[in-house]
């Protein structure tokens, strides 16, 4: 495996607040971070972990996702949580961004258009970064229609300009991930920023193989994908290790009617990532990418398809596989959510997961 994440710098659990507390106590340190403040109890997590060291060092970018079919109850959590951020943070910006596009009168158009992607990748080109030293982009509450294009294009930027580092910090808890339902939209296609070889002309024939990550409750959403892809082959992904060792054997058995019948699936061509560690999956798909290629190249090609619909974690890898490797990553844009009253507000170390993308710990590219 040859790759900028090859030897990729990452801390789980209580190494999390370790590296924080000794990386950051650094008084040169100066922090920009970039999180969602939306109604998911995991949006002020990593906030309150980093304001614990860095105080007055630390200022904000907060990004308020906006959405037709939001319920009254959640946007007060939003509201309630964007207090509570911006009362740790020296100085904050909150960017109301629309997920859909609108019509002529200002209101959404759901499954018209997805925008989101490209307003973030836009607003992370224009970053002001003066005398900021670590951009942390804080997944914990930001979907993934707003989450990889924006850290893909901050990336890009970052790799251009010398002594900004780039960091993804993610709070897990896969409870909470169980507590929030999301309403799918009909739009179905790739993220912003990462159609990747989809669509053209090389790769149109190319064997398609489809990786899409197992969650109850997702039929519809998984259905929806399937026909949009197309795929000529499924690897289920399944998280194992998990919170729930069950959990694995649960999803095949609830999702027993696509593996074994439209999907077809090999009882051998599953695939299982460790639900809290992103590096497992992304290291995963560049060792499936490196063992297609050759097989294929010179007749049809290959092409991997990737769909994020598991864990915080999970995502983050995927993010971090399509990048390296110019992946294509389809998804349904949610219309809104649904949360349980009964899920998880506090979190512990043991949720708190941080990969450094780019800087300092990485040898300056070609």
């Amino acid at each position: 495996m040859q790759g900028p994440w090859n030897r990729c710098v990452d801390h789980r659990g209580q190494r999390v607040r370790e590296f924080v507390e000794d990386y950051f106590a650094d008084a040169s340190r100066h922090v920009l971070l970039v999180a969602g403040a939306g109604f998911d109890p995991r949006s002020i997590a990593i906030a309150t972990l980093l304001n614990s060291t860095l105080q007055s060092r630390m200022t904000g970018l907060l990004i308020r996702e906006e959405r037709p079919d939001s319920e009254p109850r959640l946007t007060t959590l939003a509201e309630r949580h964007l207090e509570t951020l911006c009362a740790s943070l020296k100085d904050c910006t909150v960017k109301h961004v629309q997920v859909f596009d609108t019509v002529g009168d200002g209101t959404s158009a759901p499954g018209r258009h997805v925008v989101s992607g490209r307003y973030v990748a836009t607003l992370a080109q224009r970053l002001d970064l003066e005398g900021i030293t670590d951009v942390v982009v804080d997944f914990s509450a930001l979907s993934v229609g707003t989450s990889f294009p924006f850290t893909r294009a901050l990336l890009m930027r970052l790799s251009q300009q010398v002594g900004v580092n780039l960091h993804a910090m993610v709070t897990l808890s896969p409870f909470t991930d169980d507590s929030i339902l999301a309403r799918p939209s009909s739009f179905v296609g790739p993220v912003h920023g990462f159609q990747g070889r989809w669509g053209i002309d090389q790769t149109v024939r190319a064997a398609k193989l489809w990786l899409p990550q197992l969650r109850l409750g997702q039929r519809r959403v998984l259905e929806d994908l399937h026909t949009m892809i197309e795929p000529d082959d499924v690897v289920p992904v399944l998280p194992f290790p998990s919170y729930n060792p069950r959990l694995a054997d649960c999803l095949i058995e609830h999702y027993a009617p696509e593996v074994e019948g439209q999907w077809a699936v090999d009882p051998r061509n599953v695939v299982f990532a460790a639900d809290g560690d992103p590096l497992d999956f992304y290291r995963t798909v560049v060792r499936l990418d490196d063992v297609r290629r050759p097989v294929f190249e010179g007749t049809i090609g290959s092409l991997i398809v990737l769909s994020p619909l598991g864990g915080k974690a999970l995502a983050l890898g995927t993010m971090m596989a399509a990048i390296e490797r110019d992946l294509p990553v389809m998804y349904v844009e949610a219309l809104g959510y649904e949360l349980a009253p009964d899920g998880p507000t506090a979190f512990s170390d043991d949720d708190f997961v941080h990969v450094w993308l780019s800087g300092d710990a990485y040898p300056p590219r070609p």
